[in-house]
C-alpha cells in the first residue's frame, strides 16, 4: 500500500517556527520608530493647523487672537495637554463674544500621553489683525517629542514673526 503523507513535519515546523521568531525580533523594534515618527508628525501637523486656522482667522475678522497651552479650558504651561484658540486683545486677555460667550473659537483637548511638546515663546501666541505674530515678538519653535524628551523622533515647526509656520526636518530638538 502507498500512503501519501500531508502536512509538515515536526522538525519543518520548529525551522518555520524559529524563523518567525527571527523576523519578529527584528521587525518590532523598528515598527515601534516608525509609529513614534507618525505619532509625532500628525502631534506637529496638528499644532500647524492650530496656528493657521488662528492666523487666519484674525485676518479675515480684523482681530487679535491668541493660542495658548491648554488647562482645562484656561491658558496653562503644558502644551502636550492640547492648546485654546481664542479672540483676544492685545495682551491675550480673553474678550467676551457678542453672545455673551467667552470668545474661544477652537480647543484641542491633548495629545498622546507620554508626548511632551516644548515651545520656546512661552504659554502663547498671539496674532494681530494682520495675522503677524505680535507675542512673543521673536521668531519661536514648536518641538514635539513622542514617547521622552530627548527621543531621536523629534520634530519641530518653526513660527515665523509673519506667522507663518513651517516645518523643519532638518533640526533635531529636544523638550527639556
Amino acid at each position: 500500500m502507498d500512503r501519501k503523507t500531508q502536512g509538515f513535519t515536526l522538525v519543518e515546523l520548529l525551522i518555520a517556527l524559529t524563523i518567525l521568531v527571527i523576523l519578529l525580533s527584528v521587525g518590532i523594534p523598528s515598527m515601534k520608530s516608525s509609529y513614534e515618527h507618525i505619532r509625532a508628525d500628525n502631534g506637529i501637523r496638528d499644532i500647524q493647523q492650530g496656528l493657521t486656522f488662528a492666523r487666519s482667522y484674525a485676518v479675515s475678522y480684523g482681530a487679535s487672537v491668541s493660542m495658548c497651552a491648554n488647562n482645562n479650558g484656561t491658558c496653562g504651561s503644558d502644551w502636550s495637554k492640547g492648546y485654546l484658540i481664542y479672540v483676544s486683545d492685545t495682551a491675550g486677555t480673553v474678550l467676551q463674544g457678542e453672545s455673551g460667550n467667552d470668545g474661544i473659537l477652537k480647543v484641542h483637548e491633548g495629545f498622546d500621553d507620554g508626548d511632551f511638546i516644548k515651545y520656546s515663546g512661552g504659554n502663547r501666541v498671539i496674532f494681530n489683525s494682520s495675522g503677524l505674530v505680535s507675542s512673543p515678538n521673536k521668531q519661536t519653535s514648536f518641538v514635539y517629542c513622542p514617547g521622552s524628551k530627548t527621543s531621536s523622533m523629534s520634530l519641530t515647526s518653526e513660527l515665523l514673526l509673519s506667522g507663518k509656520s513651517r516645518l523643519d526636518e532638518s533640526i533635531s530638538g529636544n523638550c527639556n
